[in-house]
């Protein structure tokens, strides 16, 4: 069990320190709730194109040139969800409960067990024995879950170098670990525990640059949020230009462009974080439907909602003229999206009665994995929600 804690001494990069992303104690940043929840749909989106149809080939653009730029518009524009999501975590930090992991494990649990009983009533063909090894994470699905659950793990080494490493030291670490992951993790990936950013290891580099550049501001991460927005849509343009070449083998195969490891996916990712950092809303409702944000991975990630929903959904617009894309793929998003965050709330209320009878103190319900502030130990705490 998870029930040590690492909290960081003093850094003199973080005295005195005042940053207008911060809000007062136990108030949510808008913004970054906002973020949190674009995250987890820019990954249900994603889901819906690459992932299910693949990537369209120089012959697609031949026979749907515009149908098929803006699905590379479309994989280049949303790809940065995922690190967003380990942004989030980095920015914040994570201070690991134990409570605090029986109930992302149980969110888990519920979602797949929810999923299956419904699957199993309407029909839904599957494998028991895979449900089963899925309900334990033992099956090849949901590989953020595990690998989230490794970074929560290290994060107490993690925060205790972060507390004592000079920014010298900081940022030499970054500048390796980046080089090392884009040439042996990217350009020629040869080292293959990288998996394409598929893994713990990568999201360790995006947990460390988000508490760099909350520690220090490097100079990159202080322009004004609207250059921020700029120059995440200009490395969105440079994947898709990327994407594109690759789609007519102008750039070698052995180059993921669409790799969450890929230095402009990454850069992306850090500037869109920014841009939301630097918006200063504050929204009742967006910090409460972003408590459930994680659902909407965990909804539309189940076999029996991908394939007998989902896939075949997003097939048939697909099928459609390209511009009816622009209408009718938003309202799916919305549609399940909004589908997990009313399951969520069913979840929501079972963890708060079965809370109360984990024998661990009540300051540990609190949940700050997935990217959650640390700080909020408010009376918001007692839903459990991830």
């Amino acid at each position: 069990m998870l029930i040590c804690q690492v909290f960081p001494k003093e850094n003199p990069a973080n005295m005195g320190l005042s940053i207008k992303t911060e809000m007062g104690s136990g108030t949510r940043h808008s913004g970054i709730e906002l973020l949190r929840l674009l995250s987890m749909v820019f990954i249900l989106a994603l889901h819906i194109n690459f992932f299910a149809f693949g990537q369209p080939t120089s012959t697609s653009f031949e026979s749907d040139f515009l149908g098929c730029s803006l699905r590379f518009f479309w994989e280049s524009l949303t790809i940065v969800g995922v690190n967003t999501f380990v942004l989030i975590s980095g920015w914040f930090g994570i201070r690991p409960k134990t409570k605090s992991v029986l109930a992302l494990l149980f969110q888990c649990a519920f979602f797949c067990c929810a999923l299956y009983m419904a699957g199993w009533v309407f029909g839904v063909d599957f494998s028991r024995r895979e449900a089963l090894r899925n309900l334990f994470l033992l099956g090849k699905a949901n590989w953020f879950i595990k690998s989230y659950l490794l970074l929560y793990i290290l994060s107490p080494a993690l925060e205790s170098f972060v507390a004592s490493a000079s920014r010298r030291t900081f940022k030499a670490l970054l500048l390796s670990f980046f080089v090392f992951q884009s040439i042996y993790g990217w350009l020629y990936p040869v080292a293959v525990y990288f998996s394409n950013g598929y893994s713990t290891i990568s999201f360790v580099g995006l947990y460390l640059l988000a508490r760099y550049v909350h520690l220090f501001r490097p100079r990159f991460a202080t322009l004004p949020k609207w250059e921020d927005l700029g120059v995440f849509l200009c490395l969105t343009a440079i994947t898709m230009l990327l994407g594109t070449l690759g789609a007519f083998g102008i750039l070698p195969q052995r180059i993921s462009v669409f790799a969450y490891c890929s230095p402009f996916v990454i850069a992306g990712a850090l500037y869109l974080f920014l841009f939301f950092s630097k918006w200063d809303i504050s929204s009742r409702l967006v910090n409460e439907t972003a408590r459930s944000s994680y659902a909407i991975y965990l909804f539309h990630a189940h076999p029996c909602v991908t394939h007998t929903l989902l896939v075949p959904t997003a097939a048939n617009i697909l099928q459609m003229r390209p511009m009816a894309h622009f209408v009718l793929l938003p309202l799916l998003l919305l549609a399940f999206a909004l589908s997990a965050i009313a399951l969520d709330r069913v979840r929501i209320i079972v963890w708060q009665r079965l809370s109360g009878f984990i024998p661990i103190q009540q300051s540990a319900v609190r949940i700050q994995s997935c990217g959650e502030d640390p700080r909020m130990d408010s009376e918001e705490s007692k839903d459990g929600a991830v």
